[in-house]
């Protein structure tokens, strides 16, 4: 493991309270911050940070039953003035950790399952990505943002991201989680669990392992 500031991070969300969710990921670390767009998505209108609060305008919760829960992340649906304008509204939950000089090298794995949400699943013409990424202490640009789409989800499966720090990444900040893009109130949630940041890969199923998918026994884990 690295001796720098970045430190690993996993979740299943079991242990946590859901009927206080907005205190609960925020003990966790997680964070949200909203960008705004016109309707073309060309224009950027402002950002405006929400911090560990998720309570009031929200954009994430707890879902499913005590020891099988997953974050639940959506829109900002208490946003009526930019959701009824028809602006897009680009939700961020995710968790920010520093990066250092000693972290120079270290590969980082940032993994999770995901499924469409039981309510307000996610529609077109909404989208939804899963994240990393690495900003200078600025936040002026994007060192690195590799994604994956979780938008048009048939059912659960497994991702892994990745990152390496490099040196021009020293005084930063790295960021994971999960966005998405919706506007006029439309469907956006889609569930997240499993959730690992670390430097450790997890292992593709095995040949064998992967036959049991068509007994619905596994989740396929895919890979950007």
């Amino acid at each position: 493991m690295s001796n720098g500031a970045i430190v690993g991070f996993a979740s299943n969300f079991d242990s946590l309270d859901a009927s206080d969710s907005a205190a609960s990921l925020g003990g966790e670390g997680w964070q949200w911050f909203a960008n705004v767009f016109d309707p073309t998505g060309a224009n950027y209108l402002g950002g405006y940070f929400g911090g560990t609060n998720f309570g009031g305008a929200s954009a994430a919760g707890l879902s499913g039953t005590p020891g099988d829960q997953q974050m639940v992340v959506y829109s900002d649906y208490g946003n009526d003035g930019d959701q009824g304008a028809g602006n897009i509204i680009e939700m961020n939950v995710y968790q920010q950790q520093a990066i250092t000089i000693d972290d120079v090298g270290s590969t980082w794995y940032f993994s999770f399952d995901a499924a469409p949400a039981a309510t307000n699943a996610l529609l077109p013409p909404s989208t939804a990505i899963a994240f990393i990424k690495v900003f200078p202490n600025d936040f002026s640009t994007l060192l690195a943002f590799p994604t994956a789409d979780t938008s048009t989800l048939a059912g659960p499966f497994s991702e892994e991201l990745e990152v390496t720090i490099d040196a021009g990444m020293v005084g930063g900040f790295v960021q994971f989680g999960f966005s998405n893009q919706a506007t006029n109130y439309n469907n956006s949630a889609v569930d997240y669990d499993n959730v690992s940041f670390s430097q450790t890969s997890i292992p593709e199923p095995s040949t064998a392992i992967l036959g049991l998918i068509g007994l619905g026994f596994l989740t396929v884990r895919r890979r950007s």
